[in-house]
């Protein structure tokens, strides 16, 4: 019971301190809130406004389709990739075969043993 009398002393002071180094901040200039508010609007807004500005009718369209093409290019290679390796494996499992363990061709850094000094 007498320790309770210390803990809430210890609170006011932490809520307190807190609460000082917000206004200290605030009158140095520095404002976390309102910088992680300005970021995340400017966030939602960045793609409103890229829309808006964009132009109308076929020219939107070219330019749209000139932007995508290299990450299309990329995108498809990757999934055919994917698709490649996917394919590869079920036909393995369906055959029944048994797929190799890995065995690495040099040793791994884990697989090297730790000289520990005596003392320890």
């Amino acid at each position: 019971m007498k320790k309770i009398p210390g803990v809430i002393a210890i609170i006011a002071l932490a809520v307190g301190l807190t609460w000082a180094a917000q206004r200290a901040g605030e009158w140095l200039g520095f404002s976390q809130q309102d910088t992680a508010d300005a970021e995340a609007v400017s966030e939602v807004e960045a793609p409103i406004e890229s829309a808006a500005a964009a132009p109308d009718g076929a020219e939107a369209e070219e330019t749209q389709e000139t932007q995508d093409q290299p990450a299309r290019v990329e995108v498809s290679a990757e999934v055919a990739s994917i698709e490649e390796d996917l394919a590869r494996i079920e036909e393995a499992l369906e055959s029944g075969e048994v797929l190799e363990e890995f065995t690495p061709s040099e040793p791994l850094s884990a697989d090297n043993p730790v000289t520990w000094p005596t003392d320890i």
